[in-house]
């Protein structure tokens, strides 16, 4: 056996363990993501067609896929009581988390507090929401779905599913595991930055200054 190849990576696995003061040796995906980046030449110039810099445009392209996925929804939800993605989302995580409070679902939507509010009030009047007692702290408010905000996020799950499914086009399962590791990594990073809680008081330079 030929042990050149598993040399350099456990070079490649130590010079990581330097970069990284939270090293894990579980984390598999953090280093093969950190692997990745050290592995590409492509450096940072601005683009010679349009003159925009490579961040600018990964954000260009982040949010018209995030444009595009709301337009298709769009479609599904036209006969529905459903006004947007943003309701879905709420049924669906009130769903699966038991417990959840009105704060909590809107802050982990990352949504203002009145934009989420009014979602609320709407997914309330349509009888799709109900409150009942916190099982954990009678003196709190839950959410949980009515059975017909059960019923309606059934028929909707098998078209969203379609939904997802075009917006991931037609990419193999390792593309689209490579490109859910990066978003994810993404999610992280600014996850730990939002939730903050001197976030509202932080400028994008402090922050970069911080975090970059």
């Amino acid at each position: 056996m030929n042990y050149s190849l598993l040399k350099t990576i456990v070079e490649q696995l130590e010079l990581y363990e330097q970069e990284n003061k939270d090293f894990n040796s579980d984390n598999l995906t953090s280093f093969v993501l950190w692997l990745n980046k050290k592995l590409d030449d492509t450096t940072p110039q601005q683009m010679e067609q349009t003159g925009i810099p490579l961040d600018g445009l990964l954000m260009a392209y982040i949010s018209n896929l995030y444009k595009y996925v709301k337009h298709y929804a769009k479609k599904i939800f036209e006969n529905t009581i459903i006004t947007g993605i943003d309701d879905f989302v709420f049924l669906m995580t009130i769903r699966y988390q038991t417990n959840i409070s009105k704060s909590e679902l809107i802050q982990q939507h990352l949504l203002e507090i009145s934009s989420g509010m009014e979602i609320l009030k709407r997914l309330q009047k349509e009888k799709l929401v109900e409150e009942v007692e916190n099982e954990g702290d009678k003196r709190k408010k839950s959410l949980q779905l009515t059975n017909k905000g059960s019923d309606i996020l059934n028929n909707l799950m098998p078209e969203l599913g379609k939904v997802a499914t075009l917006a991931s086009a037609n990419l193999e399962n390792t593309e689209k595991i490579k490109l859910l590791n990066t978003l994810k990594y993404l999610d992280d990073f600014h996850k730990d930055i939002y939730h903050r809680k001197n976030f509202k008081n932080l400028s994008v330079e402090e922050i970069l200054k911080n975090k970059l």
